[in-house]
């Protein structure tokens, strides 16, 4: 049989208690009940949400109830399924005689008469309850068979941490609080406190005591700096003296907050029942930006060589052991000897199975090298190349192919792994337009390769959509190595790179991958190092460094560019470096770190979002819309560091190349832009504003406003606090990119 307790706890901190037997009702097992009615409503809240006005209980509550006669700790929990002022709980039957209550239960806490119960240091505020289980009441003894008077005590002081910067130029104003820390040097605020319950007196801190309380706010908890809202902190003693010496600490995403304060007149205390309330002005030499390091994914090693079942040493056994034949050579390993091969041209029709490839590798790693008008053609699914090196190459190749290693249309599934393209002496001309690697197909990966100084035009690497495969391409290209330091002509288009994608496709999910690549001097054609012509792609984690051009998404929706980095060593002597330029919808720019990056002349910047010549509602399948400039619009730029940068962001940039659809409605959030020129250029054209293309502005950090523009205006952070950032960290991602990148020999 169980005993029913109604606890209807209002605004009270002494609540009288007044029992009388039940009479039957609709539960026969109620024998009886304990019903706390509200004393001064002005006094005490028991239990609070963040506001600190509501008092209720939460579901799974649970009080202990203790015999003074025993050692007994028995547990009574609350029946709701809501947080309710009004609760009932439930608890096993034989309680009787003097009993004391408190809150929240804790198993083998009591020890005679005293409960031991836990202020933590760590608390976590939430809209179920302000503090957790660290709002800590306990009651007077009072008799649970005869009735009596009970009154229930707050053991802790409740202060609510306010942080207001709105006199100091809006630094932290709409960023989240993630936590608050409020501590006191040589006093105990935290740790274990002794209750003893036969007269309800309070104990001392008797273990575990710090002189710290933070409170954590988990994701959907949090709450935005606006200088009423605070966070609430469980502490003891109950009381603290004015002109007591704090320190407040804070954190808001990159945001480091500490300022040593005092307890305001009057103290802090429960002055009868209220909470507490503790101004914190910020003002900027209150404030560290810390500046996240960009953590890089897991590394990755080559792909396994696996041992040679046939080895030939001529292009003639080559093709004489059946490479040209439609049929499987499933588990095949072709060791090509060491040596110079010129002129190796060679379709291979073959094909392995996704268990057993077919394999074509160098007798070492590097040892063999193709010249002249070499040429090799994957034509089947599941073939791996490893290790073969193409050198003083020519561009008289069959068939009228402009490319060097091609994967044609049914490549599917297949790898090229350790191979070079090294052009230090080339027997073309500049003008000759030849690419180092074309796909046609899906699946293929191109992993730990180098190519060095292209001498004429072409891409390095092209992923090309077609008729046969027009989307789901799903190439990767990871950890190689790209120098292209020879210009052939200066802004002359097809010297990139990393060709992603086609203009007539570029509205196709491509669903491509460029990761872990180390592009140094990629000059190219003084415009696009890397460029994105399709959907749905993620470029992340390269280093791009000196290199004369910008990684672009120049067609296609839907692209993530994150945890890139973007570095000029020498703005002077590189006047041209650049970072990403966004065309089209939806596209994700977001924790990039950009350092040293110069003005390009026509207004380029770490990122810059361009004018289109097109509307979003323009066709998707005309050939001549397909390859313009499409408007911008709901890119989302986030979390990224850009450092000594001329200029931080750039929107609207082409206007004064005719196009006039401006970008629209786009995200611009938690960017950080230090020791900067002018942190952002806005073109502004036929009386625009900041904010007439819908876009928004939020949580973004400058160190410096020229040229008149006034940055609150929009809604973005202006300031010239310190930053901290992670150098070490960066220099260690760095050096893992560019020295994991390319071959391995």
């Amino acid at each position: 049989m169980k005993m029913r307790k109604t606890l209807y706890l209002l605004l009270a901190l002494a609540l009288v208690l007044s029992c009388a037997k039940a009479g039957q009702g609709s539960d026969p097992e109620v024998k009886g009940c304990i019903r706390l009615t509200a004393g001064n409503p002005g006094l005490t809240l028991t239990k609070t949400t963040n506001t600190g006005l509501t008092p209720y209980w939460s579901v799974g509550d649970r009080i202990g109830v203790c015999q003074l006669s025993d050692a007994s700790n028995v547990a009574f929990t609350t029946d709701i399924t809501a947080p309710a002022a009004t609760a009932s709980f439930s608890g096993p039957e034989g309680q009787s005689g003097s009993c004391f209550a408190y809150y929240p239960y804790k198993e083998s806490s009591r020890s005679g008469s005293v409960v031991s119960l836990p202020i933590s240091a760590t608390q976590y505020p939430g809209e179920s309850s302000f503090d957790g289980n660290s709002d800590i009441l306990v009651s007077n003894p009072f008799d649970i068979s005869n009735g009596g008077v009970i009154s229930f005590h707050r053991l802790t002081a409740v202060a609510k941490i306010v942080l207001r910067d709105n006199t100091t130029g809006h630094v932290l104003t709409g960023l989240e609080v993630e936590r608050v820390r409020f501590s006191v040097a040589d006093v105990a605020i935290a740790g274990t406190v002794g209750v003893d319950g036969s007269n309800g007196t309070l104990g001392t801190i008797t273990s575990g005591a710090t002189n710290a309380v933070e409170a954590i706010h988990s994701e959907g908890n949090r709450y935005s700096v606006d200088g009423t809202s605070g966070t609430y902190l469980n502490l003891y003693p109950a009381s603290m003296a004015a002109s007591t010496a704090v320190t407040i600490e804070a954190w808001l995403g990159n945001m480091y907050v500490v300022k040593n304060t005092v307890i305001p007149s009057g103290g802090l205390k429960l002055q009868s029942g209220y909470v507490s309330t503790l101004l914190v002005d910020i003002a900027d030499s209150h404030v560290t930006c810390h500046v996240p390091p960009i953590t890089l994914n897991a590394d990755v090693t080559p792909t396994p060589v696996p041992d040679g079942t046939e080895t030939v040493g001529s292009l003639t056994e080559f093709k004489g052991i059946g490479m040209a034949s439609y049929a499987s050579k499933a588990g095949t390993v072709v060791v090509i000897r060491d040596g110079t091969y010129a002129d190796f041209q060679a379709y291979v029709n073959s094909y392995g199975t996704a268990d057993n490839p077919l394999v074509i590798r160098a007798e070492t790693m590097g040892g063999v090298t193709f010249t002249g008008n070499s040429f090799l053609c994957l034509n089947q699914p599941y073939v791996q190349v490893f290790g073969i090196r193409f050198a003083s190459l020519g561009t008289t190749l069959p068939d009228g192919r402009v490319e060097h290693l091609l994967l044609n249309s049914g490549a599917h599934h297949c790898l090229i792994s350790q191979c070079e393209f090294d052009y230090t002496t080339f027997a073309g001309t500049a003008s000759d337009n030849i690419c180092d690697i074309r796909i046609c197909s899906t699946d293929d990966k191109v992993e730990f390769c180098s190519f060095l100084d292209k001498k004429c035009m072409g891409p390095q690497i092209a992923i090309q959509p077609n008729d046969s495969h027009p989307e789901d391409l799903r190439t990767s290209v990871v950890y190689c190595y790209f120098t292209r330091p020879t210009v052939i002509n200066d802004a002359a288009n097809g010297q990139e790179s990393i060709l992603l994608g086609l203009s007539k496709w570029s509205q196709r999910d491509l669903n491509c991958f460029i990761a872990r690549n180390y592009f140094y001097k990629s000059d190219g054609e003084h415009s696009e190092v890397l460029s994105v012509k399709g959907c749905s792609n993620t470029v992340e984690e390269n280093y791009f460094l000196d290199c004369y051009g910008t990684l672009s998404l120049r067609h296609g929706k839907s692209n993530i560019v994150q945890r890139n980095f973007q570095v000029c060593s020498d703005k002077t002597a590189i006047p041209m470096c650049n970072g990403v330029s966004v065309y089209d919808a939806d596209n994700v720019v977001r924790n990039n770190y950009f350092y040293n990056i110069p003005d390009k002349v026509n207004g380029f910047a770490p990122v810059s979002l361009m004018t289109g010549s097109c509307a979003p509602e323009r066709s998707e399948t005309d050939p001549t819309v397909l390859k313009s400039f499409w408007q911008v619009k709901s890119a989302v730029v986030k979390d990224n560091v850009m450092r000594g940068c001329n200029t931080g962001i750039a929107v609207n940039i082409g206007s004064y190349w005719g196009r006039d659809y401006h970008p629209i409605n786009c995200s611009f959030e938690g960017n950080i832009v230090y020791d900067s020129r002018e942190p952002v250029y806005y073109t502004l054209r036929d009386g625009d504003t900041m904010t007439a293309d819908g876009h928004t502005w939020t949580g973004n950090l400058f160190s410096v406003t020229v040229n008149g523009i006034h940055n609150n205006a929009w809604g973005l952070v202006k300031s010239n606090i310190a930053c901290v950032f992670p150098d070490t960290e960066y220099n260690a991602a760095m050096a893992r990119i560019c020295g994991q990148a390319g071959v391995t020999w």
